[in-house]
Formats: C-alpha cells, structure tokens, sequence
C-alpha cells in the first residue's frame, strides 16, 4: 500500500537489457520519513477537528421575508455596535461615485438602493438622512444583461466590452486608454471617464 504523498519510481528496465538478461524489476516504492511523518500529522490533525465541538453560528432566515431583510438586519448591527449616532454620521456624509464592470444584471446597485431604503427603519433622526450615491458607468459582455441593466439602471452609460476601452499595442505595457467607447444607452460613442477606470495593470 503506498502512503498518501509518498513518491513512486518505476525502475523499469531497457528492453535489450531484460531480454538480454530475462529480468523484470518491479515497480518500487520509496517514502521518505519526512513524508510519511507529514501524512500522519495531517491524519492526527484532520481526527482533532472533528473532535472539537462545532462553532455555534447565529440563526439563519426562515422564509422568504427574513431572508430580503437582510438590510435592515446589517444596519441595526451597525448601530448596536459601533452606535446610533456613528451610523448616524457615516451614512449622512457618505458620498459615493459607484461605476461597476462585469456589472452582471447590477447587482451591487440594488444592494445599494436596499440598504438606501431601510435607513428609515432606524428611526425618525434617520428618515431625512442625506445619503449622496451617484451611479456611472456599467458594463456587461452579455446581452441578456445589459437590457437588464439598461431598464434598471436608467440615464446611465451602458458599455460592452472592457477591451473596448483601450488601445491594444503589443503587449499590456503599451495599450492605451480610449477617450471613448460604444454606448448601448445612446447607441453612439460616449466619453469614458478616465479618472474611473481600472484596466488590467493601468491607471489612468
């Protein structure tokens, strides 16, 4: 039996030389003790885990409904523990510029607008809180989702491709950010905001 880990040579032998003189040599197998001492611990290892006591997680949602709550659930935590009035202050001077890309269907952006509409959970103080998210750009290879994209995220540049933005030379080094790019939104070329854009090692 050969240990897990453990190193096989098959010493076989020419054929002249088995013919010259009739010999098979079998397959070997040589272990060394350091691999053979790591198998075991890995072994001694794997058996103490399963003898420790499984971690005590909180409950999960348990309908549909909880589970749609989360929002509500991450900023009533935030608030026990860091505090009302941090929570308070944070969203109330919060000011994001949210582009995406490989934006799927937009599902950061909903995740956003959920967390958005739950703020008024947490009291009258939060009802007229003033939190500024302004949506750019977005960008998806498939088509199914940038029709999504295009009905759910209106009035924002909707692009095809991230290759699209730049300027192949050749290689990675030498390619070029474009100024602009197709636009499935207006179905022309729009300005790509150069200040945004992440490209494989480039930085605008």
């Amino acid at each position: 039996m050969t240990p897990r880990g453990a190193k096989r040579h098959c010493d076989t032998p020419s054929a002249s030389s088995s013919k010259r003189r009739n010999v098979t040599t079998p397959c070997s197998c040589v272990s060394s003790e350091d691999e053979v001492e790591d198998v075991l611990q890995s072994k001694e290892s794997a058996a103490a885990h399963l003898d420790s006591p499984p971690r005590v997680l909180p409950p999960g949602p348990r309908s549909v409904v909880q589970m749609f709550k989360w929002p509500e659930f991450i900023l009533r935590k935030s608030c026990a523990e860091l505090g009302p009035v941090t929570v308070h202050d944070l969203l109330d001077n919060l000011n994001w510029h949210v582009s995406t890309a490989f934006s799927g269907m937009g599902c950061p952006e909903i995740a956003i607008e959920m967390i958005k509409a739950h703020v008024c959970s947490l009291g009258p103080d939060f009802a007229k809180i003033g939190m500024c998210i302004n949506y750019g750009m977005c960008l998806d290879k498939n088509r199914e989702c940038r029709k999504v994209l295009l009905e759910n995220l209106p009035g924002r540049c909707v692009f095809k491709d991230i290759l699209d933005f730049v300027e192949k030379g050749k290689n990675m080094k030498t390619w070029k950010l474009r100024s602009q790019c197709s636009c499935a939104l207006h179905e022309n070329d729009c300005d790509l905001m150069p200040s945004e854009l992440r490209v494989a090692a480039l930085r605008s």
